[in-house]
């Protein structure tokens, strides 16, 4: 490290690098892998079932130019911005015999025209899939949700993601077997055990 300089030299890439999940622990994308590999083990165990069934894929493209005068939210240091915002989606619904799912998932990506170093994207996911792996009696149940949310409510609050200074993603999944036990036309119980 040459002297005079404060910390390791940044090396800059050619070219930009969309980042779809930007955890703050370290260990966060270990966890989401594990378990993204055991949700698509069961999505294949299941796959003949839900071939039968009636889905729907709706992509979609949204976008928008944002132009304001207090980027910062600020008293004294007040800067005008101009914005792009695309955000583009797909949504998956369905079912067959034996598999429900609905996904819905956004990559919110801004552009900053004055200052580049704010550029960023978003991911926004809303997911829900259940297979029945022995017909009315075991289903396994995956809920999981991308989003981002305040930090400090102290902070300055803002409901979008053009500041993001006070923003974080969060990344929430529980997942787990549904036991269900029929009783003649009387009566059915239900044992769901979920973790995450």
């Amino acid at each position: 490290m040459a002297t005079g300089m404060k910390g390791p030299a940044k090396l800059e890439a050619p070219r930009k690098t969309v980042i779809l999940f930007n955890a703050q622990r370290p260990g966060i994308l270990v966890r989401a892998r594990f378990f993204q590999l055991w949700g698509m083990m069961i999505l294949c165990l299941v796959c003949g079932a839900a071939a039968a069934g009636t889905w729907s894929i709706t992509p979609r493209l949204g976008g928008s130019e944002i132009l304001t005068d207090n980027i910062n939210l600020s008293h004294e240091n007040k800067k005008k911005e101009y914005i792009s915002r695309l955000v583009p989606g797909l949504a998956i619904k369905g079912g067959g015999n034996r598999i429900n799912m609905d996904i819905d998932y956004a990559l919110e990506h801004l552009v900053y025209e004055k200052d580049s170093s704010r550029d960023s994207s978003y991911s926004q996911l809303r997911a829900n899939v259940s297979a029945d792996l022995v017909k009315n009696s075991l289903s396994f149940n995956v809920d999981s949700t991308i989003r981002q949310q305040i930090i400090d409510p102290q902070n300055r609050i803002v409901l979008d993601n053009l500041n993001a200074a006070n923003r974080s993603n969060v990344f929430t999944y529980n997942m787990g077997p549904t036991l269900k036990n029929h009783f003649g036309a009387y009566a059915t119980s239900e044992l769901d055990f979920r973790f995450g």
